[in-house]
């Protein structure tokens, strides 16, 4: 079977090492999966070091695929590889290469991927080339996701790195979020509903009151909970779990913010565009009043339950 090879290199504004701690970081991973691929990270073991397996899932239409991953030749701040021990290819084989680059502030990462493509010839003939530019394409977006990331740490550089309590860390933005922070080296608290896992803390935003000493030490509150808009019909019962999941879910979390002896630094609470309502080709700044209509009574009302 053909073995194919793909090589690219990105100049990074930063040490090698610290490029490579990037990557040791929880949420690298998450950060470098494109948007438009449909990719899970089902299970972690260990990080980057000798041994350590990450399992993807996969889904291709209707098709889910697994994706087994181990790490192997692990060298601090030079280079890692990782092999697939489970998944799509015959074979594939990563090495990620970092590299020094005439000034101890900027270095060269390289990847490096020796492949091979399922089904022999007709696999090669009929998918070659899509696979290719699927990973020509994949590459360029971690490749200036890499980048951009490490450029925006580095003008915090000199500051104190923060813990961070996020609720709605599961959604849509607070899923790109916590990533973002953790590769910058923050701690982060995921705030959820329901039972708590490791690392996690349990609240419920229907409830009367928010006991926030769980949150103690926390430098940093970033609310983005809320029942999701299009999760269902309007009816009437929704667009009340709409209204109470913000308004209420806030007031709750912000009395019991202020009822700490510490409470955090700084509370960031998330609004929405529907607060202007449909304005038609109206320019809209943050100078702007109100709209009309549902979705701007809620934001309006969302907004002022922060104090």
């Amino acid at each position: 079977m053909t073995t194919q090879t793909f090589s690219s290199k990105v100049e990074l504004s930063v040490s090698p090492d610290e490029a490579f701690a990037w990557h040791e970081r929880s949420g690298a991973l998450d950060r470098l999966i494109p948007p438009w691929e449909s990719v899970e990270v089902t299970a972690r073991s260990g990080n980057l070091c000798e041994g350590a397996t990450v399992e993807l899932l996969n889904r291709v239409g209707p098709l889910k695929m697994r994706w087994l991953a181990e790490h192997y030749d692990f060298k601090p701040g030079q280079q890692f590889c990782d092999v697939q021990r489970e998944g799509p290819f015959t074979a594939w084989n990563h090495l990620h290469l970092f590299q020094k680059n005439g000034s101890p502030q900027t270095c060269v990462l390289e990847d490096r991927v020796e492949y091979k493509v399922p089904g022999g010839w007709l696999g090669r003939l009929v998918g070659g080339r899509w696979i290719r530019n699927k990973i020509e394409r994949m590459f360029k977006y971690r490749h200036e996701t890499t980048s951009k990331d490490l450029a925006a740490h580095a003008q915090f550089a000199e500051k104190k790195t923060m813990h961070v309590a996020v609720t709605g860390s599961s959604g849509l933005v607070g899923s790109e979020l916590i990533p973002l922070l953790t590769t910058g080296g923050h701690e982060v608290t995921p705030v959820v509903r329901g039972e708590a896992g490791d690392g996690e803390v349990s609240w419920d935003p229907s409830a009367e009151d928010f006991n926030a000493s769980s949150l103690d030490g926390v430098d940093a509150v970033v609310h983005l909970a809320g029942e999701n808009i299009a999760g269902g019909r309007w009816t009437a019962a929704m667009k009340q779990r709409i209204r109470d999941s913000r308004v209420k879910g806030t007031r709750i979390l912000c009395e019991g913010l202020a009822r700490m002896e510490n409470p955090p630094k700084v509370l960031v609470v998330a609004s929405a565009i529907g607060f202007y309502g449909n304005r038609g080709d109206e320019l809209l700044d943050e100078s702007s009043n109100t709209g009309q209509g549902f979705l701007s009574e809620v934001c309006e009302e969302w907004e002022a339950a922060t104090p």
